[in-house]
């Protein structure tokens, strides 16, 4: 606004100069005047930036106040400045809202008329004067109109979107709710004695629950985007297990469908890449998925190519190539509108949202790229995508599995002198190579080849362990041979360097586990664990031994805190290598608590720390990772995944705080009883059993009946007192402990008091918390009945 005010200071004086008027020396004054304090408020802002009202009101009457003494002094020439006095009037009124609007509009309209009452030129022209002082009632009048429907309407919108943002939350809830309960069983039926047959049919139904969950997220996740909410998470990540956890989900989905996965990165490509993780992940994985879906037989291929490498950043293509049913010409553009499918029979036949592709888009301009396709019916799909990343500062050596001293080497190369220099790099890094005739399952060599020919040198070659998985395969082919890529991990240039060389090696021996029908993985226990210490931060003592016997199951040790202030005292007084954070908290809660630490603990090495939550929202995942947590597990807590991810951070202390834990929510389905909901969810009761035994269950349940009792005395004195934010802080206790022993009518019934706004707490907060006692009573009923067996 001061560099608008100074402009028209200049242009005033302009006028001025071309066209002098009879109080030429005072009128110049004036705009000296306005000059010397328009510096002065932009010197202001400069040294107090934000919103000053004073200052905004000073700089109001001021230039109300310089216009009007123009039109005094110009006289006859006074009418053209009656235009910046609109201006400014109209200008507050847009910038500020209709309060400063009706108080400019005001003050203008009293100075103007001070100006026609006391001047010559205005009383001779009484009809021009009422004009223009009918205008200043009028047209700002008629812009506080205006001004007030855009509030409205703007105003509607943001209701709009609130309802809109609540029913995605309600629906992705209401749909993850059983996925829970289904997930769940999945994981509890892997852990026991099965067949193969069973084994397999778990992980088809494990399968189709990640499909069914993958629809959900997209619909969210284009709600997201649509809405513009976008978050920026740069972080900085390795290339290569990116690309093997999109390739392991592929081989999940494709179930029985004899397809075959290649994975192709060229050896020049950087390995360690700093930028948007989550969204190249979820394009690949789109794309990826699609491909499974629409190929019944044949292989997918995902290829990785450097485009561009500077010093600091680097521009990628990424490639999924599919021998599926294919596109029409016709359709290739069209397939990345929101809600489209190839054509008519695709959601019939093979389901989906129709929005995969729509967000792929918009991810892909996310990270400065770009997305495109090319097909033919029949014969496949290649789709492409471009992002740019920046290079971390130095590239880590890449890892080499059980590198070797001695590499064997399948020649079937036409050029010698490509073959002697692999030796003379070898030998330079230390080892020794072996050049062999064959290749076997026992003794899998590297091979290096020139043409997609030499892979038919063979004809015993022809088999599986020719492909990438049980042959790693190094090629010194040019581009054009594409279809060398489906049996390459890698491919070197001529005038490779040492570091191509290693990055090769590293890709071609990179483990891509997993296959079709895959179900969860059970963690063991590991004795290595045994002497790391977890710390639990958690003011309810069930939570406690639940969490607790989590990690001493799979061989940690765990030190205990009951609220953010106490963990922060072991913490620093203790050797931990990681903490389990639960959110709310009394003294302290999770959040202030990892701020408070990350503050003081700017020069220690980095302690992973992950929260612990009932909300499993977005928001409240963004809040844990603002406040310096490094992940956050919602309950109630999935054994498999924390131990997972407490694992991975353990692993890379330092890695950037953006792993976010997206679980389904924290809810089941419940059997019923006599015509009622069952207080109880079996499969959590079943879980708590294989955890710890029948003693450790019976001792939860008691534990559970005890604290309930407890907290629900406490709730009612809350309720009494009329003491809104105690009767919040109970109520989530009551959430809390209920949640992660499966008494879920009682999560359910918490969490409604917990939201209870103040409106209706004072008119209904009674009716209210005598339904949460009576689904404690039917609580206690049904654990006194399970204990006396």
């Amino acid at each position: 606004m001061s560099v608008n005010r100074f402009i028209f200071l200049m242009l005033m004086m302009l006028y001025l100069w071309v066209r002098p008027v009879p109080q030429q020396q005072w009128a110049l004054v004036t705009m000296v005047s306005g000059l010397v304090l328009t510096i002065g408020l932009f010197a202001h802002i400069l040294w107090r930036p934000g919103v000053n009202p004073v200052r905004r009101a000073i700089a109001f009457c001021a230039d109300l106040s310089t216009i009007s003494l123009m039109i005094y002094f110009t006289g006859d020439a006074g009418p053209i400045f009656y235009f910046l006095l609109l201006w400014t009037v109209l200008g507050n009124g847009f910038r500020f809202g209709i309060a400063w609007l009706a108080g400019s509009g005001v003050a203008a309209l009293v100075l103007f008329l001070g100006v026609v009452f006391v001047t010559p030129f205005w009383r001779a022209n009484p009809h021009l004067a009422v004009g223009m002082a009918v205008g200043l009632v009028i047209i700002p009048g008629y812009a506080a109109i205006l001004v007030r429907r855009l509030n409205d309407a703007r105003r509607i919108a943001e209701h709009a979107n609130a309802a809109k943002t609540m029913f995605l939350a309600t629906v992705s809830h209401q749909l993850r709710t059983p996925l829970n309960a289904i997930r769940g069983a999945q994981d509890a039926l892997v852990g026991s004695p099965l067949t193969p047959d069973q084994r397999e049919m778990i992980g088809i139904a494990r399968a189709g629950a990640d499909i069914l969950l993958s629809n959900i997220e997209e619909l969210i996740d284009f709600a997201q985007i649509e809405s513009g909410h976008l978050r920026a998470n740069p972080v900085t990540f390795e290339l290569l297990p990116l690309l093997g956890e999109v390739i392991n989900i592929g081989r999940t989905l494709a179930h029985e469908k004899p397809l075959r996965f290649a994975l192709h990165v060229d050896a020049r490509c950087p390995l360690r890449l700093h930028g948007e993780r989550r969204y190249l992940r979820e394009i690949l994985q789109n794309l990826l998925s699609n491909a499974v879906k629409f190929t019944q037989q044949g292989g997918v291929l995902i290829a990785v190519r450097p485009l561009e490498i500077t010093d600091a950043n680097c521009r990628i293509e990424c490639e999924v190539i599919d021998t599926g049913i294919g596109i029409a010409a016709e359709k290739l553009e069209d397939i990345f509108d929101s809600f489209t499918q190839a054509n008519e029979r695709i959601l019939d036949e093979f389901g989906g949202t129709g929005l995969g592709l729509a967000i792929c888009r918009r991810l892909a301009t996310a990270l400065s790229g770009s997305i495109g396709v090319t097909s033919l019916l029949g014969e496949g799909s290649r789709f492409r995508v471009d992002a740019r990343f920046e290079l971390p500062p130095t590239q880590s050596k890449p890892e080499m599995r059980d590198e070797p001293q001695r590499c064997r080497v399948l020649d079937r190369s036409d050029n010698g002198s490509f073959a002697a220099r692999l030796k003379r790099t070898a030998s330079d890094q230390a080892r020794t190579m072996e050049f062999v005739a064959e290749a076997r399952a026992d003794a899998p060599a590297l091979a290096i080849l020139s043409s997609p020919d030499a892979l038919r040198a063979r004809p015993s070659d022809q088999g599986s362990n020719i492909y990438y998985g049980s042959l790693p395969i190094i090629a010194n082919g040019e581009p054009p041979l594409r279809d060398l890529r489906w049996h390459c991990a890698s491919r070197l240039e001529l005038d490779f360097t040492p570091q191509d060389w290693a990055s090769a090696l590293a890709i071609a021996q990179f483990p891509l586990h997993g296959s079709a029908g895959q179900g969860a993985v059970v963690i063991p226990f590991r004795a290595q664990r045994r002497g790391i210490r977890i710390l639990v931060a958690d003011d309810n003592k069930l939570n406690q031994r639940v969490v607790g016997k989590m990690l001493e199951t799979a061989g940690f040790d765990t030190v205990f805190a009951n609220n953010g202030d106490d963990a922060l005292e072991v913490m620093d007084s203790s050797t931990i290598a990681a903490v389990l954070m639960d959110v709310n908290m009394p003294v302290l809660n999770g959040l202030d608590a990892t701020k408070h630490y990350r503050f003081a603990a700017l020069d220690l090495p980095h302690l992973p720390i992950i929260g612990m939550s009932a909300d499993a929202t977005e928001r409240m995942q963004q809040r844990c990772l603002e406040a310096g947590m490094d992940a956050c597990v919602t309950k109630p807590i999935d054994a498999q995944r924390l131990l997972a991810t407490i694992e991975q951070l353990i692993a890379n202390p330092s890695a950037d705080p953006a792993l976010t834990t997206r679980e389904p929510a924290s809810v089941a389905t419940l059997t019923r009883i006599g015509g009622r909901e069952a207080s109880l969810d079996e499969e959590r009761l079943r879980e708590l059993e294989a955890l710890g035994g029948t003693g450790f269950l019976r001792e939860m349940l008691s534990t559970l009946m005890a604290e309930v009792d407890t907290l629900t005395s406490d709730l009612q004195r809350a309720q009494g007192q009329n003491d809104l934010f105690l009767f919040r802080d109970v109520a989530h206790s009551i959430r809390s402990c209920a949640v992660n022993l499966g008494a879920e009518p009682l999560a359910r019934q918490a969490a409604r008091l917990e939201r209870l706004p103040a409106e209706i707490f004072a008119r209904q907060g009674a009716a209210d918390l005598h339904a949460l006692v009576e689904q404690a009573a039917r609580l206690r009923h049904d654990i006194g009945r399970r204990l006396a067996h």
